[in-house]
């Protein structure tokens, strides 16, 4: 039987000639082979092991707004290292303040070891290993020297022996006393300056209660997340004055691979975002507005990235029960010692929906990804995710038929129309991300693949009996049940290289970046009007496939100038070539003739959008007098498109590209540093040339013309204390039709004009999230921590089509958590004041009295969920 050695290395303090006795209160991390089922400890001589080999070195980052005083700082780590040569149980020893902390904890866990051996095996070792980060005073105004152009202050901080300054340094170890590692920390340069962009942390995303990964969206300013469907379709976005629908209007990724769908029948840029298992999503990027180059299609309002890792490793095993028969299982494996992006994650779902079984929903989600380290400077991550899921529809309800006490506030209609509405979605994705570093000053390259297939079928009926057509009277009065189906099979790659540091002019510190992105989507769509018996047709609607190729290229580069001012300046160019066979075009609707020519309308189209994006930030000030030397203004302005629905197109037409114009200018206001409190302040305006709203009765979207946005957003982020994150925003947006909408077939009668309001936005969206939590006392020699959080959100009147106005909403929701050793108890209550609530306004001719027709607009609703609880019990192991 094999004897496996736990040896604890005493290195921070020197150990003499003597023998050591190993403490050894855990097994090490890594699994025992099958044949082992116990761990030897005994005593052995420190001379006897051979301490474990640095084979891959990550440095750390220097924290933004981080400054430190001649020595500098420094931090010590004492981990494990196990026999497969990770890192696991990292513990800080020697502190240098909670943002050098994390910073060395970070790039810890990257780190890669040949293992320790004793008698010729691998052993577990524990070692300390110390960062050094050297000091940084905050930023001064460059002093001219004798020659023009130069500086006596590099940008980077010199190293204090006077040797030439480091910027991102090298990587290569420093030896230091008893085989300890000194690593120096380096800085990174924002990408990203603008008063629009957000990196929302772990913290916050798990402050209040987020059913599913698209309610973390919520956590941005200006971002209102809507179900009106429940999980059957994607939820409805608003965002800083854009109803985007069901990603519209909204770039969506999650990891390496795009969420939004190319022409997709139900919506352009449809993003179904119920394949995401909120508890691995480690973080979430978002940008409001076009400024950065690599936002491409579908990025009017912004892009959203969510970014995948579990830091808490280990297994994990969850249940949740909850009101309306709500139940979720959770499986989540993370090897100890592995990287944040190496996991396993199952998810299993289902409930009856409130409402008399008119929301019953199920579904299923499962996750994969492996990061493994290639050498010392190549990483690869492999990816993979499957969802299926299934939902009953609740559809529309009339609000005069509510009011009139006919059908209750959470009824759907009682014709078989209306009782077959459902929604059904698959999704399976493979994908990678190859990273190989060129050297040590982080000039890399970076390749993504991805391999993506979604099933879409949608039955919904939202006008009750008003569709009928000439050519077939006796059908009048069938019901408008659309049955659409959109089968989407995509493959994508892009290749994007990053230079590191680098000197414009050999003076100016530089960033530069470019990429190219490719992606080719082929899709089949089917619509038609059906009754619901077997799904029987009576109307086919739309026959078609498209294939779509999208080739972009981007530039983007970072330059500071002076210590207070860096321009951000890119470029982005876009081509999209469409194939459209529509099997039924050139079919003469509404003409009760035959027609001599037969069906069909094969065409192609093509176009091309250049987009120039430039940002520059001033600040921070060092000679203003504190905390005014904190302030950093920002200014910003792009152009960004999205891709026309391929079945609008026609015959060599240019494809008209929606043309976006964003800008943004606005402060941010550190005064006690940024991990203690950050506000910002902005305003922006966007333009848009060609702009959608979604039409009930066709259950599609439609041209309403040009539209602009004007607003400003204030939101704050603070930590006043170390148990208290608050974060909490504002956004104001009118938006505004420049142009009366066309008439179409569909809408023959727009119930807009010139000088609307775009109907369905919210002008105010307000956001509260805050968490609390604290260990309070010690159980058993293990200490219990409780966490509590809350969520509220608030959207003022919404302006409908034929000048009718939605009502407010405002919501609150409430989680509480306990934890103690492997287990968790969490309870989460959501719409805790029980309100009655829309969760979804609309306005226009609807008939659902097959008996009685009308030609008037009535307002129509989708009820909002009551107060709902949910209790989550979770073993960690």
């Amino acid at each position: 039987m094999k004897t496996y050695l736990l040896i604890l290395l005493l290195i921070i303090q020197p150990v003499g000639s003597g023998v050591a006795a190993a403490q050894a209160p855990d097994p090490p991390p890594a699994a025992p082979p099958a044949d082992e089922d116990e761990i030897a400890v005994k005593p052995v001589r420190k001379s006897d092991v051979v301490p474990p080999k640095v084979l891959h070195m990550q440095p750390p980052v220097y924290p933004e707004n981080a400054y430190a005083e001649p020595p500098g700082v420094s931090v010590v780590l004492k981990i494990l290292v196990t026999v497969d040569g990770v890192v696991d149980g990292i513990e800080v020893t020697k502190s240098g303040g909670e943002a050098f902390d994390q910073a060395a904890k970070e790039a810890m866990v990257l780190w890669k070891f040949a293992p320790a051996t004793y008698e010729g095996k691998p052993v577990a070792v524990r070692i300390a290993v110390p960062f050094e980060f050297p000091p940084r005073a905050r930023p001064k105004t460059p002093v001219e020297t004798d020659k023009p152009g130069d500086l006596k202050r590099p940008f980077a901080n010199p190293d204090p022996a006077g040797a030439k300054p480091q910027g991102r340094g090298t990587v290569a170890p420093t030896p230091a006393k008893d085989g300890e590692v000194l690593v120096h920390g380096v800085r990174k340069i924002q990408r990203l300056p603008v008063v629009g962009s957000f990196v929302v942390d772990r913290k916050i995303l798990a402050a209040a209660p987020q059913p599913t990964a698209a309610d973390m969206l919520r956590t941005v300013p200006g971002f209102y997340v809507g179900h009106p469907q429940s999980d059957g379709i994607a939820n409805a976005l608003f965002m800083r004055g854009f109803n985007a629908e069901h990603g519209q209007d909204f770039e969506l990724f999650a990891g390496e691979v795009p969420i939004n769908l190319l022409g997709h029948l139900h919506a352009q840029g449809y993003a179904d975002m119920h394949f995401l298992i909120p508890e691995v999503i480690s973080s979430l990027d978002v940008i409001e507005g076009v400024f950065d180059p690599q936002q491409g299609d579908f990025a009017v309002a912004g892009s959203g990235f969510f970014r995948y890792g579990v830091a808490a490793r280990g297994t994990r095993l969850a249940l949740t029960l909850g009101s309306f028969n709500y139940r979720r299982l959770l499986f989540i494996h993370a090897p100890r010692g592995g990287h944040p992006e190496t996991f396993l994650a199952v998810a299993l779902k289902s409930g009856d929906g409130y409402g008399p079984g008119n929301r019953s929903s199920e579904s299923i989600t499962a996750i994969g990804r492996y990061h493994l380290t290639l050498g010392t400077r190549t990483s690869l991550t492999l990816h993979a995710g499957a969802y299926a899921g299934r939902s009953v529809l609740p559809g529309l309800m009339r609000l005069d038929d509510y009011t009139s006490g006919a059908y209750g506030f959470f009824d759907s209609y009682s014709y078989p129309t209306a009782q077959a509405q459902s929604g059904y979605f698959t999704r399976m994705e493979v994908s990678l991300k190859l990273v190989h570093d060129l050297s040590a000053l982080r000039e890399r390259w970076e390749l993504s693949l991805y391999a993506l297939r979604t099933d879409f079928m949608l039955r919904q009926n939202l006008s009750g009996f008003l569709l009928w057509y000439p050519d077939e009277p006796e059908l009048r009065g069938a019901g408008d049940l659309h049955l659409q189906t959109n089968l989407d099979d995509t493959l994508g790659a892009k290749l994007q290289y990053f230079s590191g540091k680098m000197r414009l002019m050999d003076h100016f510190p530089t960033e530069f970046t470019a990429g190219v992105q490719v992606r080719s989507g082929m899709i089949t769509q089917r619509e038609d009007l059906i009754f619901p018996a077997q799904n029987m047709i009576w109307r086919h609607l739309v026959d078609s496939e498209v294939n779509v190729l999208h080739a972009g290229a981007f530039v983007g580069s970072t330059t500071r100038f002076f210590p207070w001012l860096t321009l951000h300046a890119g470029a982005r160019a876009d081509g999209l070539a469409f194939f459209i066979n529509d099997e039924l075009g050139n079919r003469q609707y509404n003409v009760p003739t035959e027609q001599a020519h037969l069906l069909g309308y094969k065409r192609n189209a093509f176009g091309t959008h250049v987009g120039p994006r430039v940002m520059l930030e001033a600040g921070p000030f060092a000679r203003l007098v504190s905390p005014l030397d904190s302030l950093r203004a920002f200014a910003a302005w792009g152009q960004g498109f999205r891709s026309p629905p391929p079945r609008s197109l026609q015959e060599g037409e240019r494809a008209p590209f929606t043309q976006v114009d964003s800008a943004e200018v606005g402060l941010k206001f550190a005064p006690w540093g940024e991990r203690v409190a950050l506000f910002r302040l902005s305003a922006f305006y966007t333009y848009l040339d060609k702009d959608y709203i979604f039409d009930p009765t066709t259950a599609r979207t439609t041209p309403i013309g040009d539209t602009t946005r004007t607003g400003g957003v204030f939101s704050v982020h603070a930590r006043p204390w170390r148990e208290l994150t608050l974060s909490a925003s504002w956004t104001y947006a009118q938006a505004v039709l420049e142009g009366p909408p066309l008439a179409t077939p569909e809408n023959p009668t727009p119930g807009e004009k010139k000088g609307d309001l775009v109907p369905y936005v919210p002008p105010h969206v307000g956001r509260v999230d805050l968490s609390w939590n604290r260990r309070v006392v010690d159980l058993g020699g293990a200490p219990v921590a409780i966490s509590a959080g809350l969520g509220s959100s608030y959207l003022s009147r919404r302006p409908l089509p034929y000048s009718e106005w939605a009502d407010p909403v405002f919501l609150l929701d409430l989680q509480a958590q306990v934890t103690w050793r492997e287990f968790s108890f969490r309870l989460e209550a959501t719409n805790v004041l029980d309100s009655r609530w829309h969760d979804m306004d609309f306005n226009f001719v609807s008939q659902w009295n097959p008996d009685q027709s009308t030609n008037l607009p009535a307002r129509h609703f989708v009820a909002g969920a009551p107060r709902t609880i949910m209790g989550t019990l979770e073993i960690r192991y």
